[in-house]
């Protein structure tokens, strides 16, 4: 269920936005402190 949550939430942004909020999550929260329903996961090396 997880996955099928962060592919939807993958597609709901254009694929350069998606990887600049990724990455500002990366920074300013990194150990996922700050969650909503649909959480942006910091950018990882896979990412």
């Amino acid at each position: 269920m997880a996955q099928v949550v962060r592919q939807g939430v993958r597609a709901a942004f254009a694929p350069g936005d998606y990887r600049r909020l990724t990455g500002l999550k990366a920074r300013h929260d990194p150990h996922v402190l700050f969650q909503c329903n649909h959480a942006i996961p910091p950018l990882t090396d896979q990412g």
